[in-house]
């Protein structure tokens, strides 16, 4: 009987035994993973959540990711370098619920993906650093592009791929591994790329503009003169700079107004002979034809561009400008101050003569070549007296030849005209006739 007894009380103890272990087992592992349990390939069994996710957070500091290109390690870096980080907290918290530590399952392994992100400015800052650090020693890609050869003309330049690190792409290409859990992260040619190769429509028209350009002359007629446009002051004009053709225009606007300037008759001194037979040097005045450099410039750079050979005559501002050698011509007014006279000539055919009255000596009305650059009727001539008053004269016809209202018009408050009337009677600076 006592034998039975004492089986029976040791069989209550150890079952007993075996509750408290139970208990103690289940709540100790309330707040702890189970033995043996790993979390992306980390043990984490006896943890804590928090101690859990401090392990998982060094390890994710601590991985090295290697960058290869080739056989060649072009850099390492660790997950702390680029700002690396895994959402653990709420991983854990969701692995630990799923557990049952009642059950007595000593272990589970978790190999989901990593929710993992990045701290982007610092992951950009470092991987570009690093990137453009290692390009500095790797060869350029250079585009495709035209070139000069000699004074001959021009010639393509292939475009050549070098094998400095396109740094965006590779970004992302080391983003994509790091997800995919990939430490040994092999490049895949992600260089940068020449952005103008030689099939480039662009590229091709310009140099078949090119080698026509290298085959353009020309020639300006300017009066009675020809100036030949050699091929080889046109090609020193053109150069190929920027994927463009550019022309150096500071050469062309100099060249052009050197043409003017030899050739121009604005602010210059004419011989003229004169109604009596004399010949006498005429000072300039208003009237005169120069070359117009920029509207000229305009037209040169397209007569250059088409390719074909230009003879032509300049683009002109002014007046006057014709093939006879003088830009006088045979159309004019003929005013002399010492005799008092006007001469109209039509096509070189005196139309009329007649006395004058012209500037007071001492605001005498100036002398020079003059262009008539307004026709008004019925006019209002206005300014000062001799004496300071103020005048305002009618006049039936008025053709101003100046901006400073010196013109030639009709005055019929003059009793006459000619001879030496003008040095006590005449307006101030300002030439009349009378209309007969």
């Amino acid at each position: 009987m006592k034998k039975a007894n004492k089986l029976k009380i040791g069989v209550f103890v150890f079952l007993f035994s075996l509750l408290v272990v139970y208990i103690g087992f289940g709540s100790y592992y309330s707040s702890r993973f189970l033995p043996g349990t790993t979390v992306y390939g980390q043990s984490v069994g006896q943890l804590t959540k928090e101690q859990a996710e401090v392990k998982l957070i060094n390890r994710l500091n601590e991985t090295t990711y290697m960058l290869r290109d080739g056989d060649k390690v072009v850099g390492q870096f660790t997950g702390k370098d680029i700002g690396l980080k895994v959402d653990y907290n709420s991983d854990l918290t969701a692995r630990m619920t799923q557990q049952n530590p009642w059950l007595f399952k000593t272990s589970q392994t978790v190999n989901a993906t990593q929710n993992q992100g990045f701290d982007e400015a610092s992951a950009k800052s470092y991987l570009s650093n690093l990137l453009n650090k290692e390009n500095q020693s790797r060869t350029e890609s250079k585009d495709a592009s035209i070139q000069r050869t000699g004074n001959q003309g021009f010639q393509l330049v292939s475009e050549t791929q070098g094998n400095q690190f396109n740094v965006d792409s590779v970004m992302s290409y080391i983003f994509e591994n790091i997800q995919s859990g990939n430490q040994n992260i092999q490049l895949n040619n992600q260089y940068i790329k020449p952005a103008v190769t030689s099939d480039n429509a662009d590229l091709q028209n310009n140099l078949k503009t090119l080698n026509n350009v290298a085959n353009v002359s020309g020639s300006y007629t300017i009066g009675n003169n020809t100036e030949v446009v050699s091929n080889s002051l046109v090609l020193s004009w053109v150069d190929f700079k920027d994927n463009k053709i550019n022309f150096d225009e500071t050469a062309m606007r100099t060249y052009l107004r050197s043409l003017s300037q030899k050739y121009s008759t604005v602010n210059k001194s004419r011989i003229f002979k004169t109604t009596s037979g004399a010949v006498v040097t005429v000072p300039a005045g208003t009237y005169g034809w120069s070359i117009n450099t920029e509207s000229e410039l305009s037209q040169l750079k397209q007569d250059i561009l088409n390719g074909n050979k230009f003879s032509r005559q300049p683009k002109i501002s002014g007046s006057g400008y014709n093939t006879s050698g003088t830009d006088i011509g045979d159309t004019y007014v003929e005013v002399s101050v010492a005799s008092q006279k006007l001469w109209i000539y039509k096509q070189g055919q005196l139309v009329l003569t007649t006395d004058v009255v012209t500037g007071l000596p001492g605001q005498d009305t100036p002398r020079g070549v003059w262009a008539v650059w307004s026709k008004q009727q019925n006019a209002v001539l206005r300014g000062l007296n001799n004496d300071g008053t103020s005048y305002a004269s009618p006049v039936n016809y008025w053709m101003p030849i100046d901006n400073t209202g010196v013109g030639l018009h009709d005055a019929n408050w003059q009793p006459k005209f000619g001879g030496t009337w003008y040095q006590t009677h005449a307006p101030t600076a300002v030439s009349i006739f009378h209309q007969v």
